[in-house]
């Protein structure tokens, strides 16, 4: 017993007391059958983590059921987008969010029954008899005014025949039902009214239980009794109509006073500063329609904003829209410094209309009545206009603090804030356009110029101590030797970086003529002529594409010769096409005076020269891209080949056909830039003293009468055989036989990236890795300099000082006294003169390093 701690535990049976423990031995070591247990119930910590996480969502959903029955409203206008369900929104916007403390009984009521007449409505205009349901006539060829106008009235109202047409409405029903029920289990659904006796007569009446009990007139009543006298007084119900009126126009002028009351007079709230939720879906919103605004404007958008930049013809809708919202992001920040309520109510009014108008009748005429559930970045705008709605009236509801600190970086010190606060300053004329404005709504006795110092340096000190606790952090304890792990994670991290910097050109180079995809021609045209006559050939390709093991015999061909190996390994059979043109060309159409002056040049003294031009087409991707690959060959006078040009050009009969050398290219090389060169690595020179092949072909001119005998001709122009190369490579080849009806030209067509790879790979290397290694390295070496220049900013002793006296400037702003703030902003602009007053005033009262500041700091008066 001395030893057990719970002796005084137990039971007594028949006067004898037994400890817990005897008493259960007792009961353990009993013949007689145990006592029976209730089964234990399971509590909610021996829940599994899947029922305690689905039980914390109910609880939540329970918590704000108001919030799911909005969001039901919201997602019903997203994917119906009707003009007949908007009410509901504007009701949730405009009166249930601006409630306070809650929405009262009356607007549940007016939902309930507003989604009811929705619902009936749709019902009715189920029937084919209702305007918009013709069936029959909507199959004809043009269909009826509601099929082809998107704004024809029952399509617009959203009364069209439709499949479960009540789904969503249904879905608002039992979210307000669920709201309902919580409200009634509280005690916040039922309210108390004053009951009147439905016929009152007249009379001597008596309270009795709390109700009207008429008595007779000789009936003895206590003097404690209330007694009343009824009168009837008959009256007519014209004679009371304006008073009516007066009565009902009374009754609801009071209750939209205590509403708006309510709603700007809050006495038992706490406020809250929402302006950086606010002012975060407001930029998501604004970057949405930025970036991807041909979506809200066009019925199937052909083009892009990058479209728009890069041909430098910007619509003037998109320039309108995007200012209007860079406009209302910027109002919304005035009233937000001004903290003034009655502004940002009325702001509120005007943003919900003009967001409904901008939704529902702007964007469906832009784009055709298109619904904007197709169009997931319309849906995405709409969401994000609907959650700042939702804020914006929650921040209405709580009012603005007394203190606002201007930028939500600086609330707190960390890793984060410090990230956050250098890409603001890196995003140009941001900080200049954040500083003027705050200027210029908040009350304030210092000058703009000063007040842009000021900012500079709280920005300065708030960066040296987010590094402070950074370093505290993660550095560790200070005059100890760095652990190795601590060097490798860092170390590795920074010199990892650092090589792939130094490698990322020549990697996004080599890795984006590789990836992508093929970018074969789809046109090509081919044409020859005589100085700058009408030309005596012109014909269009047709085109064939390789196959696998064609390309693979194509490199069996060349498998002795490791230059053209070497090249053809870097393609794929994707990236090869054949360009076939028919050797017949069109009938020449050349006028008689000027085929006399092309014999004239022909017999003249002067060289002739001899034009190729193709032209291949690629196929679209942003914008369609031509190619032109021109070649140029002199004949020279009184040679063969010049008399024999005039004799096909008169029609006569000539021994051999006119020769031209390498005037036909054979191989194209067509570059990801969009220009083409042809390739001469795939082919052999033409005799052992050439040092380089050449990648053209000699070509053969024929000219034969045509079938009108008016004179006439058409041009049959066929390609060289008797050679070593089309012995050697060209016979053995796919389509390389075909010269007996066609020019054939192999095409190799670099793959083609992202626009963004495209615009770093397009270019030479050269320029590219200068270019980039001058602003990455520039960029990299500025950060150390300036670090190296600011030391005395960045090894303060103590950044908590200074940063205290740039707090103060704000604080005295905020109370409105403008004479210590005059005062505070001066004292900080002394200490700030230079690195040793800095260093000197910044330390703790105190130190004995720094005896002079047992003193406290005097006052001085700005610029002394």
């Amino acid at each position: 017993m001395d030893e057990q701690t719970d002796y005084d535990v137990g039971v007594r049976v028949e006067g004898w007391w037994l400890p817990r423990a005897s008493f259960e031995g007792l009961i353990k070591n009993s013949k007689l059958p145990r006592p029976r247990r209730p089964p234990k119930e399971m509590s909610s910590t021996d829940l599994p983590a899947i029922m305690k996480l689905m039980k914390a969502l109910w609880v939540i959903i329970v918590a704000r059921s108001d919030l799911l029955c909005y969001v039901c409203v919201i997602m019903n206008q997203i994917m119906q987008c009707q003009l007949i369900t908007i009410p509901l929104s504007i009701m949730v916007y405009l009166w249930g969010m601006l409630s306070n403390p809650r929405p009262s009984k009356t607007f549940w009521i007016i939902m309930i029954g507003y989604v009811e007449l929705v619902i009936l409505l749709k019902c009715i205009f189920q029937f084919e008899m209702m305007p918009g349901n013709n069936r029959p006539n909507a199959k004809t060829e043009y269909g009826p005014l509601e099929i082809v106008n998107p704004f024809f009235p029952s399509k617009f109202m959203g009364l069209t025949t439709m499949n479960l047409y009540y789904i969503w409405e249904m879905f608002i029903l039992m979210a307000i039902v669920i709201h309902r029920y919580y409200l009634t289990n509280i005690g916040l659904w039922s309210t108390v009214t004053t009951s009147i006796l439905p016929h009152s007569l007249d009379g001597l009446y008596a309270m009795q239980g709390g109700e009207l009990v008429k008595v007779a007139q000789n009936t003895p009543t206590g003097s404690t009794t209330d007694e009343y006298i009824v009168r009837s007084i008959k009256t007519s119900i014209l004679d009371q109509i304006l008073l009516s009126f007066k009565t009902i126009f009374f009754h609801y002028a009071i209750s939209f006073r205590q509403f708006h009351q309510r709603l700007l007079m809050h006495v038992y709230q706490e406020a809250s500063d929402y302006y950086t939720v606010m002012f975060f879906f407001d930029f998501c919103a604004f970057a949405t329609i930025t970036t991807l605004f041909p979506v809200f404007s066009e019925y199937e958008p052909k083009a892009s904003v990058w479209t728009y930049v890069s041909t430098s013809v910007i619509p003037v809708r998109y320039v309108m829209v995007v200012f209007l919202h860079f406009i209302c992001i910027l109002i919304d920040r005035a009233i937000y410094l001004q903290r003034s309520l009655v502004l940002k109510l009325v702001y509120h009014f005007l943003h919900v209309a003009f967001v409904h108008i901008w939704m529902f009748v702007l964007i469906p005429n832009f784009i055709n009545g298109r619904m904007a559930i197709e169009q997931p970045a319309i849906v995405a705008y709409y969401i994000f206009r609907c959650i700042y709605l939702l804020i914006s009236a929650q921040q209405i509801r709580v009012g603005y603090p007394s203190r606002i600190w201007g930028f939500y970086c600086f609330h707190k010190c960390g890793i984060w804030n410090y990230v956050n606060i250098q890409g603001y300053l890196l995003i140009p004329f941001l900080f200049e356009l954040r500083s003027s404005f705050d200027w210029m709504f908040t009350d304030t006795s210092m000058s703009i110029f000063d007040w842009f110092r000021m900012e500079d340096i709280y920005t300065s000190v708030f960066k040296v101590k987010c590094l402070r606790g950074i370093e505290d952090d993660l550095m560790g304890i200070p005059a100890v030797k760095k652990k190795l792990i601590y060097k490798c994670v860092y170390g590795i991290s920074l010199l990892i970086f650092l090589i792939i910097l130094i490698w990322f050109p020549v990697m996004v180079y080599s890795w984006g003529r590789v990836a992508g995809q093929s970018n074969r021609p789809s046109a090509a045209t081919l044409k020859f002529q005589f100085g700058d006559a009408e030309p005596i050939y012109e014909n269009k390709a047709d085109l064939y594409a390789l196959s696998h093991i064609e390309f693979e015999y194509i490199k069996q061909v060349y498998n002795a010769y490791d230059i053209s190996k070497e090249f053809l390994y870097n393609y794929k059979h994707t990236d090869v096409e054949v360009l076939a043109f028919r050797t017949g060309g069109k009938t020449w159409m050349i006028r008689l005076d000027e085929k006399k002056r092309l014999l004239k040049i022909i017999n003249g003294p002067h060289p002739l020269p001899v034009r190729m031009s193709c032209k291949v087409i690629l196929p679209a991707r942003e914008e369609q891209k031509v190619i032109d690959i021109s070649a140029k060959k002199m004949m020279f006078p009184y040679s063969t080949s010049r008399s024999d040009a005039a004799k096909l050009i008169e029609g006569e009969e000539v021994e051999h056909p006119l020769k031209v050398r390498y005037l036909l290219p054979k191989f194209l090389k067509i570059e990801q830039r969009g220009k083409g060169n042809v390739v001469n690595v795939l082919m052999l020179p033409e005799s052992d003293d050439d040092d380089h092949a050449t990648g053209s072909r000699n070509v053969s001119f024929r000219s034969v009468l045509a079938a009108e005998q008016n004179g006439r001709v058409w041009w049959d122009i066929s390609e060289e055989t008797n050679d070593a190369n089309y012995e050697a490579f060209l016979q053995k080849m796919p389509y390389g036989s075909a010269q007996s009806s066609h020019l054939v030209i192999f095409t190799f067509s670099d793959k083609i990236v992202h626009s963004f790879f495209s615009l770093a790979t397009g270019g030479s290397i050269i320029t590219f890795y200068t270019v980039f290694l001058y602003v990455v390295h520039g960029w990299s070496r500025e950060i150390i300099s300036k670090r190296l220049n600011m030391t005395w900013l960045y090894e303060l002793s103590q950044a908590d000082v200074v940063y205290a006296l740039c707090k103060e400037v704000y604080i005295c702003r905020e109370a409105g006294m403008w004479d210590l703030e005059e005062v505070a902003a001066a004292r900080v602009f002394f200490m700030m003169k230079s690195g040793e007053t800095c260093f000197k005033l910044s330390r703790f009262h105190g130190i004995p390093y720094n005896p002079s500041t047992y003193k406290t700091l005097p006052t001085v008066p700005r610029r002394t």
